[in-house]
C-alpha cells in the first residue's frame, strides 16, 4: 500500500521501507533500511557505496537506527547491488 501526502512545499510517497521525500523541486530525498552494519567502517563503506552511484549525492547513514538517506534518483537494484557488494542487505 502507498501512503501519499501532498503540500506546496512536502511530497512524501511511503511504500514498504523505503521513504521518498521531496523536499525542493527536483531534489528527491530517499531512505532506506540496510542491514549489517555493525561499525564506522561500515559506514564509510556504505556511504562511499552509494556516492559511486550516478544521480545519488548527499548519502548520511546512521548506524544506530540502521539507515540511509540520500540525495537524488538511480534504481533501487543497483543501489540493493552496491550495498550488497559492501556485504550489507538492503531491507524490503
Amino acid at each position: 500500500m502507498m501512503e501519499s501526502v501532498y503540500s506546496t512545499d512536502f511530497f512524501c510517497f511511503h511504500y514498504s521501507k523505503f521513504i521518498t521525500y521531496n523536499l525542493k523541486p527536483g531534489i528527491i530525498m530517499t531512505t532506506i533500511k540496510v542491514e549489517g552494519m555493525k561499525c564506522q567502517h561500515c559506514v564509510g563503506n556504505t556511504k562511499k557505496a552509494l556516492e559511486e552511484l550516478v544521480g545519488i549525492s548527499n548519502v548520511n547513514v546512521d548506524l544506530e537506527k540502521g539507515e540511509v538517506s540520500f540525495d537524488g534518483e538511480a534504481a533501487m537494484e543497483d543501489i540493493k547491488a552496491a550495498v550488497a557488494a559492501k556485504g550489507f542487505t538492503v531491507v524490503d
